[in-house]
């Protein structure tokens, strides 16, 4: 799931490229122009390499045997793994919106989902290590039916994920 871009992203750049210039201004100024070209070169190679990993993220979420891993993708070319739950400490998954998600009272918010105006964001309130957390995620609707069938009565769907898994499985009975 690539995370969209906001409006925060365009004014960090505009923030780190305003530092460069002034960092560029000052070692012309103080050191000459010779090396304060090269001071230039050197501004613009970080500043690519700073918005190319900081500003393309992707987030994966890998199911397996009873597992959730969470993993984020910086600059499409490195990899994190950032957390990893067990479905059978889940508390509940549903809409973020949903009621049953907000009379919840987590102690950890993490967001693992991709910020768009047109996504369906989903809660997955786990306890880990004594502690309640509320992951917010974007799952696909192969994902969701997966863990409709590990953790049933812990889990709540949007109208449309219910009718695509419906197609989902009806796909499959069919084949």
């Amino acid at each position: 799931m690539e995370r969209k871009r906001t409006r925060m992203d365009f004014w960090y750049k505009v923030l780190i490229a305003t530092g460069f210039v002034y960092f560029d201004i000052f070692i012309i100024w103080k050191i000459g122009i010779a090396t304060g070209l090269l001071a230039v070169g050197f501004s613009i190679f970080f500043t690519v390499l700073i918005y190319s990993r900081m500003f393309n993220v992707e987030y994966e979420y890998i199911y397996c045997d009873g597992q959730i891993d969470f993993d984020i993708i910086r600059g499409a070319q490195k990899r994190k793994h950032m957390l990893r739950v067990e479905t059978e400490n889940a508390e509940f998954i549903g809409p973020v919106d949903s009621d049953k998600v907000k009379s919840y009272n987590v102690d950890t918010v993490l967001n693992y989902y991709s910020k768009s105006y047109d996504a369906k964001p989903y809660a997955f309130i786990v306890r880990k290590n004594d502690k309640l957390m509320k992951i917010i995620i974007e799952p696909n609707a192969k994902f969701l039916r997966s863990l409709k069938y590990k953790m049933p009565r812990k889990y709540e769907l949007y109208t449309e994920d219910k009718i695509e898994i419906e197609n989902l499985e009806n796909s499959v009975v069919s084949e």
